[in-house]
C-alpha cells in the first residue's frame, strides 16, 4: 500500500512538472531500468504497475459521469455495440443502462392496440429469420445466440483483463440490459423496464452529469421525462426536481428518429441539453460519396468499400506506430534536456 501510494504521488508530481503525456512517456522510458518494466506469463503482457498507477492518476482527475445506452438494434447499432464493449474499460463505472428502444426503421408493434399496431422491420431485414433483436444485446455479451457464435464479449472477457482490470464482467453488462418503448415508433405512454431505469437516474441524487445516449429514437428517454414529470408535477418538489433534471442531464441522438424529440422535448423540456448528430454521422455514413459536405478526394476515396480492407487499415496502423515512435522520441529528448 505505502509504494502505491508513493506511485501516485510521484505520478501526481511528475504531471504537474511535465504534463500527463510526458509523464507516461517517461514513464515507459525508466520503468524497465528500475526494475518495474511489463512481464510476460504464457505470452501475455502484465501491465507494468508505473504505468498503471500513473494512468489512475490520470483518471482520478477526469470529471466523473454517468451513462445509459439506448438503441434499436439496428445492423450498424449491433456493429457499434461490440465497439462499446470494447471500450468498456473507460466507463465501466459510468455505465448505469443498455436499454432497447424503437426508432422509425424499427419497431416491434402491438396486436392489443385500439387499432392493432403491426411490426416494422423487427424481424427479417437487417436480421436473420427467427433471430429476436430483443436479444441482440444478450448474444453479443454473453456469446450465445445468432450473435454469439464466435464466442462474443464473454470469450474475449479475460484478454481483455489482462490489458485493463476495469473491463466489466459479462454478467454484470447482462444486468444492466432493460427493455424499453418498442412497441411503436414515438410510443412514450408507456411504464417499461427501460423508461422506470431511466427515470430513476433522472431522480436519483446525483451531481455526476447524466449521460442518455440513442442511436434509435428518443421515445423511452421521453417516456422517462414525462413520468418523472407526472410523479412530481403540482408538488412543492418539482421545481427543484425539474431544475436538477435540466442541470445534470444531457441527451446525445443520432439523427432524428422519431417524432418524440420535436414534439416534447423542445416543447416541454427547452432547456434540456440535447446535442443532434445529423451530418457528422450521415457524412461518414452514407453522404461521402455524393460529396455533400465537400470531402476532400483523398479522404472521400478512402471511406469507398473498395480501398477500405485488411491490407489498408495494417499500412494505417503501421504508419501510426512509427508517427507515435517519432513523437515519443521527441518528448523524451525534451525530458532529458528540460531534466539536465
Amino acid at each position: 500500500m505505502k509504494r502505491f501510494e508513493l506511485n501516485l504521488s510521484i505520478g501526481q508530481m511528475l504531471r504537474r512538472l511535465l504534463g500527463p503525456s510526458l509523464v507516461i512517456v517517461l514513464a515507459f522510458a525508466v520503468a524497465p531500468a528500475i526494475g518495474f518494466g511489463g512481464d510476460k506469463r504464457d505470452g501475455n503482457s502484465i501491465p507494468n504497475p508505473i504505468a498503471e498507477a500513473l494512468a489512475a492518476a490520470e483518471r482520478a482527475q477526469e470529471p466523473k459521469f454517468r451513462l445509459i445506452y439506448n438503441d434499436d438494434a439496428e445492423i450498424d447499432g449491433q456493429s457499434e455495440f461490440m465497439r462499446f464493449l470494447l471500450y468498456a474499460n473507460d466507463f465501466s463505472n459510468s455505465l448505469q443502462g443498455i436499454v432497447y428502444t424503437s426508432s422509425e426503421f424499427h419497431y416491434r408493434g402491438d396486436p392489443n392496440a385500439n387499432p392493432p399496431v403491426p411490426p416494422l422491420n423487427w424481424t427479417g431485414g437487417d436480421l436473420p429469420d427467427g433471430v429476436d433483436r430483443l436479444q441482440t444485446w444478450q448474444s453479443i455479451i454473453a456469446g450465445d445466440g445468432y450473435f454469439g457464435r464466435f464466442g462474443g464479449y464473454a470469450a474475449i472477457y479475460q484478454n481483455l483483463r489482462k490489458h485493463d482490470r476495469r473491463y466489466p464482467t459479462p454478467e454484470h453488462l447482462l444486468s444492466l440490459i432493460r427493455v424499453g418503448n418498442v412497441d411503436n415508433v414515438g410510443e412514450m405512454t408507456k411504464v417499461t423496464p427501460g423508461s422506470t431505469l431511466i427515470k430513476e437516474a433522472l431522480l436519483a441524487d446525483e451531481d455526476r452529469p447524466l449521460w442518455l445516449v440513442t442511436g434509435g429514437g428518443t421515445n423511452t428517454i421521453c417516456a422517462a421525462l414525462s413520468q418523472a414529470a407526472e410523479q412530481y408535477k403540482g408538488s412543492p418538489k418539482w421545481a427543484a426536481i425539474r431544475n436538477h433534471i435540466i442541470a445534470t442531464t444531457h441527451v446525445y441522438m443520432i439523427l432524428d428518429q422519431d417524432p418524440t424529440f420535436g414534439n416534447y422535448i423542445k416543447v416541454y423540456w427547452p432547456d434540456l441539453d440535447v446535442v443532434v448528430s445529423r451530418f457528422q454521422w450521415a457524412g461518414i455514413a452514407y453522404s461521402f460519396t455524393r460529396n455533400l459536405f465537400d470531402t476532400p478526394d483523398e479522404t472521400s476515396g478512402s471511406l469507398s468499400p473498395a480501398v477500405v480492407q485488411i491490407e489498408t487499415h495494417i499500412q494505417d496502423c503501421k504508419a501510426a506506430i512509427r508517427w507515435l515512435r517519432a513523437q515519443a522520441k521527441d518528448q523524451l529528448s525534451v525530458v532529458s534536456v528540460s531534466m539536465g
